[in-house]
């Protein structure tokens, strides 16, 4: 993949100054999308702008929010070519790897406090 860039913007209901780390592997149709180490404060939304090998354009959006007792609530949305093509929420522990698959995409991920 070329021309990946990392942002966040804010979101509405950032409640903390907290940060954790998200290590999200996206895969569709068997391919890698977008695989990052992203750094975001909670509440706040970071997204992954790249383009693959043969000229699609993919944004992966991230919010993580605090979910009580130590945990976390990861929101991920996916866009390839302009349109949503999949759209998950996670709840793990720090550290806990968890993953979402469909009949195309595939998402791995783990959020560990910063």
């Amino acid at each position: 993949m070329t021309g990946c860039a990392a942002s966040s913007g804010s979101a509405a209901t950032a409640p903390a100054a907290a940060a954790a780390t998200a290590e999200l592997t996206v895969s569709y149709r068997g391919e890698p999308l977008s695989s990052a180490r992203i750094v975001a404060r909670l509440g706040q939304e970071a997204r992954i702008d790249t383009t693959t090998d043969d000229g699609h354009s993919a944004a992966v959006r991230l919010l993580i929010e605090d979910a009580g007792a130590g945990n976390y609530r990861t929101a991920v949305d996916v866009q390839y070519d302009g349109a949503t093509i999949g759209s998950n929420q996670f709840l793990s522990a720090p550290g806990q790897s968890a993953a979402a698959e469909s009949e195309e995409l595939r998402l791995e991920l783990r959020v560990s406090p910063t």
